[in-house]
C-alpha cells in the first residue's frame, strides 16, 4: 500500500485479518521501519499472516488499539495486480491499480485488441481480441446475412456480423474491425460485438483475384479472393461443382444469398471462377476435401464450350512457305 502516512515504528503497531467467516483476527507485528510513500513485505513463513483469495477485511491498529484504517475486499485482485489508494494519498481504495512499490499509485492503462496483420491474427489463441484492417472482398451479406469477408497483404478472413448490423460497404473498401478471433466449423472468423467495431477508412479499387492451382484450395489461402481455372469434373445438385486442372479436384458451392444462378454446364467444360476460400469441417474431423470456392457475384463464374476434336485429321500440313 503506498500512501503518505507518517513513519511506522517496528513492533508497535500490528496487522491484522478478519475473515468475513467466524473466526478469530490474526496479528503479527512489523519488525522494520516503513515511511510513507514506501512498502512493507511480510512473508508468511516468517509472520504466520496470510489473506484469504475471496473475501477479508484488512486492518492497521495502533498500540493504544485505534484502528488506524480498514479495508474490505471481496475478490483477489488477480496476479501481478494490487489494491490502492487512487488518486494516490487518496481515501479511497480501488481495484483497477498496477503494482507500483516506491513510486505513487497509479491506475492500469484499459485492456485494449491487439492490433495485427490478418496472417498473424489467424496464429492468436482462440477468443483473442485483434484489431485489424483489410479491404472488402466480400460485402456484408452477400455470403451470409452476418458475414464478409476482408483481405490484406498478408491474408483474408470472414467477419461475423452484429445483428441488424446495417452495413453497406462496398468491393475495396477499406475498413478497420476490432472483434475477437474464434473458428467456425474450423474457418477463422473475427467475432464482432458491436456496430461501431467496424469503421470505414477509405474508399479502394476492388482487389484482383490470386490464381492458383485447384490442387491449392487449402488452408493458406482460406478467406482469400483466388481465381480457379480448370474443367468442369463432377456436379452434386444446383449449388456444388468440382473443378480440375489436372493438379486435383477442387469444391465449389454457390451460396443461396449470392443470387447466383449456375448455367447449364457439361462434364468436360472448362470453367473459370473466382471466389473466396472457405472451410467447413464437421465437428474435430478436418480433411482437405472441406475446403471449397465461394463465388461472390454471377460474373464470378464464366463457362466456355470445349472445343471438340475434328472428326478427321488433315492427310496433309498445310503449306507453310518452307
Amino acid at each position: 500500500m503506498n500512501y503518505i502516512i507518517p513513519p511506522i515504528i517496528p513492533l508497535a503497531w500490528a496487522a491484522g485479518s478478519w475473515p468475513t467467516v467466524p473466526g478469530r483476527p490474526t496479528t503479527s507485528p512489523w519488525d522494520s521501519v516503513t515511511s510513507g510513500a514506501r512498502f512493507a513485505v511480510f512473508y508468511r513463513a516468517l509472520t504466520g499472516f496470510s489473506l484469504n483469495n475471496d473475501t477479508e477485511t484488512v486492518s492497521l491498529t495502533h498500540p493504544n488499539g485505534t484502528v488506524v484504517d480498514t479495508f474490505t475486499y471481496h475478490h483477489s485482485p488477480g496476479y501481478d495486480e494490487s489494491y490502492c489508494r487512487l488518486p494516490d494519498a487518496g481515501a479511497d481504495w480501488n481495484d483497477n491499480c498496477a503494482p507500483s512499490p516506491q513510486t505513487a499509485n497509479w491506475e492500469k492503462i484499459p485492456a485494449g485488441p491487439l492490433t495485427s496483420k490478418i496472417f498473424e491474427a489467424k496464429r492468436l489463441t482462440d477468443n483473442a481480441w485483434v484489431r485489424v484492417k483489410g479491404h472488402i472482398t466480400a460485402p456484408p451479406a452477400r455470403l451470409g446475412v452476418r458475414t464478409m469477408y476482408i483481405q490484406d497483404n498478408t491474408s483474408g478472413i470472414k467477419i461475423y456480423l452484429p445483428k441488424d448490423h446495417r452495413y453497406s460497404f462496398e468491393l475495396g473498401d477499406r475498413v478497420e474491425v476490432v472483434g475477437h478471433l474464434r473458428t467456425f466449423h474450423e474457418e477463422f472468423e473475427i467475432v464482432v460485438s458491436e456496430r461501431s467495431d467496424i469503421k470505414f477508412l477509405e474508399h479502394g479499387a476492388p482487389l484482383p483475384p490470386l490464381p492458383i492451382a485447384t490442387t491449392s484450395l487449402l488452408e493458406p489461402y482460406e478467406g482469400m479472393l483466388v481465381m480457379l481455372v480448370g474443367q468442369a469434373v463432377y456436379f452434386k445438385g444446383r449449388t456444388t461443382l468440382w473443378l480440375d486442372d489436372g493438379t486435383g479436384w477442387a469444391k465449389t458451392y454457390i451460396l443461396k444469398t449470392t443470387g447466383i444462378k449456375k448455367p447449364f454446364i457439361n462434364r468436360g467444360d472448362p470453367v473459370t471462377m473466382v471466389g473466396i476460400v472457405s472451410q467447413y469441417s464437421a465437428e474435430d474431423d478436418p480433411s482437405r476435401h472441406d475446403y471449397r470456392l465461394l463465388p461472390r457475384y454471377q460474373t464470378d463464374l464464366v463457362i466456355a464450350t470445349a472445343t471438340p476434336a475434328p472428326v478427321a485429321w488433315p492427310l496433309l500440313l498445310p503449306e507453310t512457305g518452307y
